[in-house]
């Protein structure tokens, strides 16, 4: 929802999902196995993509796990 704000995670293995947002350019992050399309979408539009595997501390953290479609 527009205004809301990405919640902080840690990684597992160290560094956390604010890392990437170092860069300022437009990228994607899908928490969970990305889709075929949301993947297809990036590399057309040469965005970056930031998948990472899911873990149950990020549904506490109110991310959502994607899901194939």
């Amino acid at each position: 929802m527009g205004g809301d704000r990405l919640p902080w995670v840690e990684l597992e293995g160290g560094g956390d999902n604010f890392d990437s947002l170092a860069s300022l350019d437009w990228q994607v992050h899908v928490y969970g196995e990305a889709p075929a399309a949301v993947v297809k979408l990036c590399e057309a539009r040469a965005i970056p993509l930031h998948a990472f595997d899911w873990q149950p501390r990020y549904r506490k953290a109110g991310l959502k796990r994607a899901r194939s479609i």
